[in-house]
This record gives structure tokens, C-alpha cells and sequence, in this order.
């Protein structure tokens, strides 16, 4: 969503979900260059006081420069609820980051975390593989990004699954195939393109519960 802000509509939600007390421990996952930025704007406008991660002292820092640190060999251990993380440390440090797990993460520059494919077969970024290893450890994901993803269907399918489709949704095959199905010139479909997609719906009405509930 180019030019709607996406700090700003983050922190709306994250401000929200505190509120409302369906989360207590947040994490924003963004480029090391931003770390700063993220933490004055969720200062300036939502009054969150988000403390950034600073592996090299091992230690949290607040807007107003306080610091936590810690003394023990688990640097982590008094982190406060309110954290800013870089992804670069992050998919280098996979084991430290798991420590740091929040109820919920916000991903930004999630076009980072892609798939690709090309004549080789499927490659997946380091960032996506670290989000695809803790995404059902998170009971809240936001993925932020507003640069277009136009290379392959992929890219987007592995984005939804770090966001955990259900049953079938899983496989890029089936993903791929309901495209081609939705985007068809034609007025009608064939009986087993629309099996396809009562099975493909079948099977997220069976993962959700709560859906039919809405419908």
C-alpha cells in the first residue's frame, strides 16, 4: 500500500491489540536503518515506548537513551515487551531471535522474505526461512511491505504461507492453479476446475472454524 503509511496504519493496530489486551509482548522486525525511525514514530504518535536491540552492547535502548542491559550470558533475558529488532541480526542469530518471540511480530520490508524460482527450482531467502521456522510459534503476524512483487506467483504464495494457510492453500500448485482458474476469460468453468476450488474452500471453512460463523 504505497504512500498510506505503513508505520502509522502498524501502529494503529499494534496500539489496538495493547488496548485491548489480546497482546503484551510486541516485536518489529525491520532493515537495521530503520530501527531508529520505527522507534520515533511509534513515540511520536501512538506515546509506545519500543526499545531497540543493540547486539553490539548486548542491551535495549529507549527513545530517551536509557538502557538495559544484561550481565548474564543470555543477553536477551530482561528484554522489555516492547522491542525493535533487525532482520539482519535477526537471520544471522536464528537461535538468539527465538528467545526474543513476542505474541506478536511485525515483519517490515517483508518483500525480503521471499521465494523464488527460476530454472533451478525453488530458492528461499534466509529471512523467510527464520519466519517460516517460528511463524507457528506467533499467535500474531503483520507483514509489511510496500515494493511490488511481480517476478512469480511464488513470492506471493510464500508471503500467505508465513501468515499459516490452511490445509490445502499449503501447496504453490494448488495456489497456482486456483489463479489460473480465477482469472480465466471465460463465463464458465469446467467441472473439475470447480472442484478444484470447492475443495480449496472446503478446506478453509475445515481450518477456520470461525468462518462459517461470519458467512
Amino acid at each position: 500500500e504505497v504512500g498510506l503509511g505503513k508505520t502509522l496504519e502498524a501502529g494503529i493496530l499494534i496500539s489496538y491489540m495493547l488496548r485491548m489486551k489480546l497482546v503484551e509482548n510486541v516485536t518489529i522486525l525491520c532493515p537495521a536503518g530503520l530501527l531508529r525511525q520505527w522507534q520515533e514514530e511509534m513515540d511520536r504518535h501512538f506515546k509506545l515506548d519500543f526499545w531497540i536491540y543493540e547486539s553490539g552492547s548486548k542491551s535495549f535502548v529507549s527513545a530517551n537513551s536509557e538502557h538495559i542491559s544484561s550481565v548474564s550470558s543470555n543477553a536477551l533475558s530482561s528484554a522489555p515487551k516492547l522491542k525493535l529488532v533487525s532482520a539482519q541480526w535477526a537471520r544471522l542469530n536464528e537461535n538468539e531471535f527465538k528467545k526474543l518471540l513476542p505474541e506478536m511480530l511485525i515483519v517490515d520490508e517483508a518483500h525480503a522474505a521471499r521465494v523464488n524460482v527460476d530454472q533451478y527450482g525453488s530458492k528461499s531467502t534466509r529471512l523467510w526461512k527464520l519466519l517460516d521456522s517460528v511463524k507457528e510459534l506467533i499467535p500474531h503476524i503483520l507483514l509489511l511491505t510496500a515494493t511490488p512483487m511481480q517476478v512469480h506467483p511464488s513470492e506471493y504464495h510464500g508471503l500467505l504461507n508465513l501468515l499459516r494457510l490452511p490445509g490445502q492453500w499449503k501447496k504453490f500448485s494448488k495456489y497456482e492453479e486456483s489463479l489460473k482458474i480465477v482469472s480465466t476469460q471465460s463465463n464458465s468453468i469446467g467441472l473439475n476446475e470447480a472442484k478444484t476450488m470447492a475443495d480449496l474452500l472446503l478446506s478453509t471453512f475445515e481450518s477456520y472454524s470461525w468462518l462459517p460463523e461470519l458467512l
